[in-house]
């Protein structure tokens, strides 16, 4: 798991499995937005939003491919995401 903290808010990269953990970040993280990024998200809007998470990137939503399969792909699909965050509005998150 990553918790990296940046101009856009807080981007956590891990696995669904650590739900617990997310939801403690997000519980800390005050008004500052979270963005979860994870390799697949079983997770719809609502509960995303019950959890205290502004935006949910799944990198099956970013490719046809089998990311848990392929590092390289996986890694690919990370900077994708990051680019993504960088590009939003500060202070937002957008589900994607």
């Amino acid at each position: 798991m990553l918790i990296q903290e940046g101009a856009r808010g807080l981007a956590v990269a891990g696995f669904n499995e650590v739900q617990k953990v997310i939801s403690a970040v997000c519980a800390r993280s005050g008004t500052t937005p979270v963005w979860a990024v994870v390799g697949r998200s079983d997770l719809d809007e609502e509960a995303a939003k019950q959890l205290g998470l502004a935006t949910v990137m799944a990198l099956q939503d970013l490719t046809k491919q089998d990311t848990s399969q392929d590092p390289a792909l996986a890694a690919s699909g990370l900077q994708q995401a990051g680019r993504t965050i960088l590009q939003a509005p500060q202070g937002t998150g957008a589900r994607c």
